[in-house]
Formats: C-alpha cells, sequence, structure tokens
C-alpha cells in the first residue's frame, strides 16, 4: 500500500516506501496530528511498534467525523 501511495501521490516517485510514508505523514498532519503523536513501522498497522498516542487517536477521529 505505501508503495502505490507513493507512486501515486508523488511525481517521480516509482513505487517507493519511503514516498508512501511521507505521503501518510503530510496526511497525519493534515488530520492535526503533531510529529510525536503517531509512530508507523511498516506501514501494516500490525507491527507492535506501532505507536499512535491517545490524543492523536482523538485529533484523527475528530478529522474523520467532520469529513
Amino acid at each position: 500500500m505505501l508503495r502505490l501511495l507513493g507512486k501515486l501521490h508523488t511525481p517521480g516517485a516509482d513505487g517507493e516506501v519511503a514516498a508512501g510514508e511521507r505521503v501518510v505523514e503530510n496526511f497525519l498532519h493534515q488530520a492535526g496530528l503533531a510529529h510525536d503523536d503517531a509512530e508507523l513501522v511498516d506501514g501494516s498497522g500490525l507491527s507492535r511498534l506501532d505507536l499512535v498516542t491517545p490524543a492523536g487517536v482523538v485529533r484523527l477521529l475528530r478529522y474523520m467525523n467532520g469529513r
């Protein structure tokens, strides 16, 4: 998914994971999350190293509710 996001949203990116990570980070920033609110490791959402603060979850849910 990260490769596809990077390819679709980043001109010149050819399926790079880093480009997809930047797309996700930009979305979270747009949703109002601070840089420290989320730590995403591999993009699967299943890693035990993925961390989101409670405040970050609330910000994301409020953002999604407003959409």
